[in-house]
Formats: structure tokens, C-alpha cells, sequence
């Protein structure tokens, strides 16, 4: 039978003063958010998670409870903002959004274990073009699709979701998510986190995420893909990572193009002065080579979508856009 993750759920004034006495000792914290659609339009903060880097203590804070009970959350917000603590997070980038659109704070020094997973594949573990392209194949496009137009699919390189991170590492083997949340989630969505008073059997789920957060950040560590040599480097392009949609705010639900598992590394590790076009279909401002491009009457030109874009137009059968553009400052 799967033991249970122990946690603290802080709702008053005494369980948040003593998590943040606790926390405060960390240099390292693991972070993850729940609520009702985070980072998109209509969505709604409900917890934030905070746990010590092995996951020894793990906090649960109701910010909307905190809320009304008067409790004021300047310190919690403190440990978000503060450079020198480490938030580890797994795809933190609607984490980021929500607390921003929240509380009009920025969460700095992230460490994110989506984006350094894909990272190691050719940094740490070697691996080529055969490696990425067979990824793209076989979780998203199909063998036949990308054999047909590798060009298309240049650069582009699929992220691995937690859940199919933890299986393919053996992890949290003792450890499993409550499957009758997780079914209340596919038949309910995720407004359940909204309501009061949260179940038991609720604020343990959001508990459990900070346990297997630390066991996949144990677990890149003890293989390299986190060392005191990339550490850094891996925060700097993290925090890109996580503040990718920081300009548009909350995201479109509607739109099909903002958010997926497809990334472009180029786009995170470009020189922060390097010249931005907007795409035509998620809306951000990208490097050029994050687009397809052509020479036309001596002048550069590129595609109104970028490659992400493109590619997911493309699968999902959607009207291509070549109508292309001049580039005049590239």
C-alpha cells in the first residue's frame, strides 16, 4: 500500500509563521502551485507548495484562506523573490505567471527540471539529431510526418511531463497521486481547488508533487545533469524558461498555439540582445532563427509563425500562413 507524503497545511497565523521559520533555513526549496486553470485567462490561485530540498518538511499554504483570515503573506513572498533561494520547480512557467498575475511580484531564482531534462539529453548524455527526432516521432508527430520534412522540425525539441519523467527514472516507487483526484480532475477540471474546505484527501495531492519534485531533483543530480559545473548556467536559462509568456500575461485558452510540450532551446539560450519578431500564432516576440526563413530580392524574409507554431498548425490541420515577411533589421 503507497505511504502517504506527510505535510503541513498553513492556513493561520501560527502554521505560517512556523513554516516560514522553517523555510527560511533553506538555501534550496521545492515549489509547485495549484488552483483553478494557473497562468490562464479566468484562472485563480488556490495553493502555494513550498517544501525543504529532500522534501523532509513540506508546507501547504491556502493562500485564499490566508486571505481572509487577515494573515499577511509579505514573508512567503520574500522567500519567491529572493535570488539567493533556490526554487526548484518542474515546468514552472505557469507557476510564475499565476504568482505574478497574483501578487505583481516576480519569482526569481528558479531552477527548473523540465527544462533541464532537455538540457542533459546534449550536454550530459550525448545525445544527436537521431535522438531528438525519434522523440518528436514517437511522443507527438508520427515517424512518417517528421521522416517527410526533418527540415521543418529543425531545433525543435519535446518536453517530458512529470508523471512520464518519474516512470521513465523508476521514481516514487511507495508514492503515488490519489487516483480518485486525479479522476475528479479529467471529469471536473480543476476548479475543485477552489472550493473550501479542501479535503484532506486534496491538499495531500498537492503535497505529493513537492515529494516527487525532490526525487527527480535528487535523482539529476546523482546523474550529472545537475552539477556545480552547469548549476548556474541551468538557473540563468531557467528563469527564461519560466518567464516565456511574462509579457502577454494570463494565457488564451482558445488560442491552440500558446501553450504545449514543444520548445525551441535557441529561443531560451539566444544573447539577450539579439533582435525579436513576434509570431503570428502564440504571439511572442522570438529570436529570428526560431523562424523559417529565405532570402527573396536580396533581402532576408521569414514566415509569419514560428517553427512551434508552424509544426502545430501542421498537426492539428490547421490553414498554413506563409504569407512571408520582409526582415529588414536582421
Amino acid at each position: 500500500m503507497p505511504r502517504p507524503v506527510d505535510f503541513t497545511y498553513c492556513a493561520d497565523q501560527a502554521t505560517f509563521d512556523h513554516a516560514i521559520s522553517t523555510l527560511s533555513l533553506s538555501r534550496t526549496l521545492i515549489l509547485d502551485c495549484e488552483g483553478l486553470d494557473i497562468g490562464m485567462q479566468e484562472g485563480a490561485l488556490s495553493l502555494i507548495c513550498l517544501g525543504t530540498v529532500t522534501a523532509d518538511a513540506i508546507f501547504v499554504f491556502d493562500v485564499l484562506v490566508l486571505r481572509d483570515n487577515g494573515i499577511n503573506v509579505n514573508p512567503l513572498l520574500r522567500l519567491l523573490l529572493t535570488e539567493d533561494i533556490t526554487k526548484v520547480t518542474w515546468d514552472g512557467r505557469m507557476d510564475f505567471l499565476e504568482i505574478q498575475e497574483t501578487y505583481a511580484v516576480e519569482l526569481n531564482g528558479v531552477l527548473d527540471l523540465q527544462l533541464a531534462e532537455v538540457m542533459s539529453r546534449m550536454w550530459v548524455r550525448g545525445e544527436g539529431e537521431r535522438q531528438r527526432t525519434n522523440r518528436l516521432a514517437s511522443r507527438y508527430f508520427g515517424f512518417h510526418v517528421v521522416k517527410n520534412d526533418p527540415d521543418l522540425y529543425d531545433g525543435i525539441h519535446i518536453v517530458l511531463g512529470m508523471a512520464n519523467c518519474l516512470k521513465e527514472h523508476h521514481l516514487g516507487d511507495g508514492i503515488e497521486k490519489d487516483p480518485e483526484v486525479i479522476a475528479m480532475h479529467r471529469a471536473n477540471g480543476t476548479a475543485l481547488w477552489l472550493e473550501r474546505p479542501l479535503s484532506e484527501r486534496l491538499l495531500r495531492y498537492a503535497a505529493t508533487d513537492i515529494y516527487l519534485i525532490s526525487l527527480l531533483h535528487e535523482d539529476f543530480k546523482r546523474k550529472s545533469w545537475i552539477n556545480a559545473a552547469n548549476r548556474s548556467e541551468l538557473q540563468w536559462y531557467s528563469q527564461r524558461y519560466v518567464t516565456m509568456f511574462q509579457d502577454g500575461g494570463r494565457l488564451d485558452p482558445e488560442n491552440v498555439f500558446m501553450k504545449g510540450p514543444l520548445i525551441m532551446l535557441s529561443e531560451i539560450t539566444a544573447d539577450t540582445n539579439a533582435a525579436r519578431y513576434e509570431c503570428s500564432g502564440c504571439g511572442r516576440r522570438k529570436p529570428i532563427y526560431c523562424f523559417e526563413t529565405r532570402w527573396a530580392n536580396m533581402w532576408p524574409q521569414r514566415l509569419p509563425r514560428c517553427r512551434v507554431c508552424t509544426v502545430v498548425a501542421l498537426k492539428r490541420q490547421l490553414p498554413p500562413n506563409e504569407d512571408w515577411m520582409y526582415v529588414f533589421d536582421a
